[in-house]
């Protein structure tokens, strides 16, 4: 039997401790060079930014999803 897959989508979470969601989230933007930004709030769940990074303009976004989470796997795979 052969057996080939691929899966798009990171399925493993890993726990924040309590109170410490802050500074995993400034260790994620620190560790990308996300640190010369421009904000805006597009509305009451949703931070936008405008960063300068290695000499180029990028888009950050920072959403609050309220609800359950739609699966949205995507597989690939062969058997024989």
């Amino acid at each position: 039997m052969f057996l080939c897959s691929k899966a798009y989508e990171n399925l493993i979470w890993v726990r924040i401790p309590k109170f410490y969601v802050r500074e995993s989230v400034n260790h994620f933007l620190d560790n990308r060079q996300i640190n010369d930004c421009f904000y805006k709030f597009d509305d009451k769940d949703t931070l936008l930014l405008k960063c300068w990074r290695n000499n180029k303009l990028v888009d950050v976004e920072i959403t609050i999803k309220n609800g359950r989470r739609r699966k949205n796997y995507m597989f690939e795979s062969i058997s024989i």
